[in-house]
């Protein structure tokens, strides 16, 4: 249960922190706090293949991006072979 909860952390704590939005105090926090390093994990593995990492014991899928994350700037430098 502890993974799931930490899992649903992770997923609500990106949205935040890849915003590029600064014009207040509060913004700027989130862009800049530290993040878990279980999220670090995963948004490093997006970037380098352009692919979602998933832990097989997970009960429930969480896309690590969606389009509006895209819109804020997370892209892939990169894409894996077996996405295109």
């Amino acid at each position: 249960m502890s993974f799931e909860i930490e899992n649903v952390r992770d997923f609500i704590i990106l949205h935040y922190h890849v915003t590029e939005r600064s014009d207040s105090a509060f913004w700027r926090q989130c862009r800049s706090m530290h993040i878990p390093e279980s999220l670090t994990h995963r948004i490093e593995l997006f970037k380098q293949t352009g692919r979602v990492f998933k832990v097989p014991t997970e009960a429930v899928r969480r896309e690590l991006v969606d389009p509006g994350d895209a819109g804020q700037g997370l892209l892939p430098e990169q894409y894996h072979p077996s996405s295109t």
